[in-house]
């Protein structure tokens, strides 16, 4: 069984990061650890949602991350001047 904290995403779990978890455990592969939700960064206003993420017990670094960001519309146009 591998845990949270044996992984990459334990950092971001800590931090209050990990939101909304459908899926926030081991997977059916031995060594690997699944998060199904969204990931908070850059402050509470930015949101990388519909995350699908695995990453392997031991290793520094997420090894698959896929999902949607948004973002305050007033931030987000800011950053494109």
């Amino acid at each position: 069984m591998t845990a949270v904290a044996d992984t990459p995403f334990a950092t971001l779990s800590t931090e209050g990061r990990l939101l909304k978890p459908t899926l926030n455990a081991d997977t059916h592969v031995a060594g690997r650890f699944g998060f199904r939700g969204e990931i908070s960064y850059d402050g509470p206003e930015t949101v990388l949602k519909e995350v699908f993420s695995v990453s392997e017990d031991g290793k520094p670094a997420i090894g698959f991350l896929a999902g949607s960001i948004t973002g305050s519309s007033q931030k987000t146009e800011n950053k494109a001047r």
